[in-house]
């Protein structure tokens, strides 16, 4: 097994997993066995896009 079978596998098979990934954390938190205070995913993309003013040096937060 090396990391481009499982790149595959995640791949093809990605909806089913994230499914059982949810019901078996849902599982351990109701079970009162893990307590979830933060989620986070590692290794996804997200595009994102900032103002002018970000680059500027300038805040772009009026409160702040």
């Amino acid at each position: 097994m090396n990391h481009r079978l499982l790149s595959d596998f995640r791949g093809d098979h990605g909806a089913a997993l994230d499914e059982l990934f949810t019901q078996v954390i849902a599982s351990l938190v109701d079970k009162e066995l893990v307590a979830v205070s933060r989620v986070s995913q590692d290794g996804v993309r997200v595009r994102v896009s900032a103002g002018r003013a970000v680059f500027g040096g300038k805040s772009a937060c009026r409160s702040c």
